[in-house]
């Protein structure tokens, strides 16, 4: 689906192009589209459970997790220490 942006500048529209699919979850089965938001060739990538309770927005340096309260942040960032920054503030 392609969507127009409602813009003043007639002569540079902007548009946004959206897929959606639904998949099986399977090991591996997101690998070549992380692959390809890793290596900057794809962007603005979100994957989501069908309720759209956890979001996962990757990017070329990393990843966003965005979930459905603190408790379940707080479960994840203590499983995987390994994924966040050593950087103080965690960035």
């Amino acid at each position: 689906m392609t969507v127009t942006e409602d813009d003043e500048d007639e002569e540079f529209p902007a548009y946004s192009h959206m897929l959606v699919t639904r998949q099986s979850w399977r090991v591996g089965a997101l690998d070549s589209l992380l692959r390809a938001v890793a290596d900057d060739v794809m962007a603005g990538v979100l994957v989501t459970d069908l309720h759209m309770s956890r979001i996962y927005h990757p990017y070329d340096g990393g990843g966003d997790c965005i979930l459905e309260d603190s408790e379940a942040r707080d479960r994840l960032k203590a499983a995987h220490m390994q994924w966040l920054s050593s950087h103080p503030a965690g960035l």
